[in-house]
């Protein structure tokens, strides 16, 4: 069974409600294009904005080298990754 991130299970959920309502006659299917075009576009800029907050606050930590905040350093470090493997996908979709 392939592994999906959370925010891909939700975005594939809302995905389908919306092309759902374009099957139903609801909505139409460029309107239901249009609502994931504006949805994919939001998700980016909320994570670029994680990113560059995570890697400017690592670089401080960083630069203090304060061992008592090593594990939150590792929790950036993991924010990181994870937030650039999410931009790519949406790059991809």
């Amino acid at each position: 069974m392939p592994v999906t991130s959370p925010s891909a299970k939700g975005r594939n959920s809302g995905l389908q409600q919306t092309f759902g309502q374009a099957r139903e006659g609801r909505v139409s299917c460029s309107q239901a294009m249009a609502v994931d075009a504006h949805t994919v576009k939001q998700q980016r800029a909320i994570l670029t904005i994680l990113l560059a907050t995570c890697q400017r606050a690592l670089e401080a930590f960083q630069a203090a080298d304060n061992v008592a905040d090593e594990s939150f350093v590792d929790d950036l470090e993991r924010i990181i990754a994870r937030t650039k493997t999410e931009l790519d996908a949406l790059r991809e979709a």
